[in-house]
């Protein structure tokens, strides 16, 4: 209901009374009353206990650019017309003053706190310069209070005493007391003290960190293994043992933003259905790039490309925006480039290989039933079944000296990471040996595979390649040929490899443990990892 002054009262009161019907009451004053707010947001009055918390640098002071409602147009405009308006917090003394302000609007004390950790990474927080000076000897004049150190001389409630009880290892002059919910918080605070005190350890040897082979030795615990393993599996196993337990186990997904953008994904099955289309028409009609004109070429990849695209469109889970007719435009310019420069390879190679199989799938396909039986690899008495679709097999005219076929593969990426031979080397990255070990013993049985190419539709570039018959090097002229020594090679590291990790994850291994800084880059698990806890774990490995 509305409020009338009455007739009496002056107009101003009238005014005051309709501004505060208006907007937001102020709420009344009561005892022992609390305010909490951002610090510019502070009311302009005294306070008997004031605290300020997060007074680290970079978020206090915290530069402003932005001018408040006003957009940078809007402020040129209005000082077109003499009006100069400014937002107070760019004024280079508006942080300090605002700090020496609530200062002095205590009247009995001040508690300040400034954390030493991000909670979310882990990064080490440096105190606000408001605090040190800018000196070493403001940091070390800080004092460092340890959790729950007031809960051992004045707890607030009972919950802070037992957790105090708890974090201290005091469990029996906790027993000791008769107060009736000590037992009932004790059993309900126990678990999450217990997790937080393994945490700060350090260690990485623990369940909380995804270390359950104690549990799966014991038999109170067992991982459920795939019948099939597929390359991305492996290969989230091998960048990170606990990515794999997020991503295949837990199952979890980040949830993404809304966008009008294509995903990538789907735009991967895009490209690779098109260039599928077109290899395919390519080799019915005995042609090859070499061979065709580049008129020619666009011409068979528009068809190509716009069956992709209506195949694309098709998907329940695709809703286009008004800028499809563009994004379509894109792909066939993408397409067209990449196809081009794969023309340009080819008559550098001579021709040498030619696109002889597309979408061909071990154990698995994408439609219909495999064309071929599914990958073994064994290694140590023990065997793995892998199943996956390889892009492009391409086979060169000549043969081995047994009469086998040579063969290059060819896998399509949308993005632009490069892949190098030490990713698989080192066991990140094992989609490449796993596709040329899949060709030499399913697809085509004792065919050699020469080298694997991943190459990126977006881009028209090579990523990576990986060779796996070694071209011997020629000495430079005049001098002796260096033979070098007989190694492992890669496909027999990277059987070892899967075994390892097959067996890894059956023991229940998922501990932070990624393999090299590289596996921890885009990772979407960023935000739930705790490899910033996991700091004694090199020390573990070690001993």
């Amino acid at each position: 209901q509305r409020r009338w002054p009455a007739p009496h009262r002056h107009p101003r009161e009238f005014v005051s009374a309709g501004i505060a019907d208006r907007d937001f009451r102020s709420p009344g004053e009561g005892l022992n009353q609390v305010r909490i707010c951002s610090a510019e947001l502070a009311p302009n009055k005294t306070f008997s206990d004031i605290y300020l918390a997060g007074l680290v640098e970079g978020e206090f002071p915290r530069r402003v650019s932005r001018s408040g409602f006003a957009s940078p147009e809007e402020i040129k405009k209005w000082r077109f017309f003499g009006v100069d308006l400014h937002n107070p917090r760019h004024h280079a003394g508006f942080e300090s003053a605002l700090f020496n302000s609530l200062l002095e609007r205590s009247r009995e004390r001040i508690v300040i706190t400034c954390p030493t950790t991000d909670i979310v990474d882990g990064e080490e927080l440096i105190p606000s310069f408001l605090l040190t000076g800018g000196k070493d000897e403001g940091v070390k004049s800080l004092n460092i209070v340890e959790p729950f150190s007031s809960a051992t001389y004045q707890p607030v409630s009972v919950r802070d005493h037992v957790a105090n009880r708890l974090w201290r290892n005091q469990n029996e002059a906790m027993v000791a007391m008769t107060h009736p919910d000590v037992a009932a918080f004790s059993e309900k605070i126990s678990a999450p003290i217990a997790m937080l005190k393994a945490r700060e350890s350090g260690a990485s040897h623990l369940v909380y960190n995804g270390w359950l082979t104690d549990l799966v030795s014991s038999g109170s615990l067992k991982i459920n293994m795939p019948k099939d393993w597929s390359p991305s599996r492996l290969n989230d196993y091998g960048k990170c043992p606990f990515k794999y337990w997020t991503n295949h186990v837990l199952k979890i997904e980040p949830h993404e933003e809304p966008t009008n953008e294509i995903l990538v994904t789907i735009l991967g099955e895009a490209y690779h259905k098109a260039l599928e289309l077109f290899y395919i028409d390519l080799k019915n009609r005995n042609q090859t790039l070499v061979n065709l004109e580049d008129d020619e070429i666009k011409r068979l990849l528009e068809s190509a490309t716009k069956s992709a695209i209506i195949s694309m469109n098709a998907q329940h889970k695709v809703k286009r925006g008004e800028f499809a007719q563009y994004e379509d435009q894109e792909i066939a310019f993408r397409l067209v480039r990449f196809v081009l420069e794969e023309k340009r390879r080819a008559i550098k190679d001579q021709g040498r290989f030619v696109p002889s199989l597309f979408e061909h799938g071990f154990g698995t396909a994408r439609v219909g039933e495999p064309l071929s039986p599914p990958l073994i690899v064994k290694s140590g008495g023990k065997e793995v079944r892998i199943i996956g679709v390889i892009d492009r097999i391409d086979i060169a005219a000549e043969t081995t000296a047994s009469g086998q076929p040579k063969v290059r593969v060819i896998d399509y990426k949308s993005g632009s990471t490069p892949i190098t031979e030490k990713d698989a080397l080192e066991g990140r990255n094992l989609q490449m040996p796993i596709y040329a070990l899949a060709i030499a013993q399913s697809i085509m049985p004792g065919a050699e595979v020469e080298v694997g190419q991943f190459l990126s539709v977006s881009q028209a570039s090579t990523l990576g390649s990986l060779e796996f018959v070694k071209k011997p090097k020629k000495p430079k002229e005049g001098e002796p040929e260096n033979v070098e020594p007989p190694s492992e090679s890669l496909l027999e590291k990277s059987k070892n490899y899967i075994v390892d990790y097959v067996n890894r994850i059956g023991n229940g291994d998922f501990e932070v443990r990624p393999n090299g800084e590289v596996s921890c880059r885009g990772c979407q698990h960023s935000m739930i990892c705790r490899i910033t806890e996991c700091s004694a774990s090199g020390d573990e490995d070690g001993e």
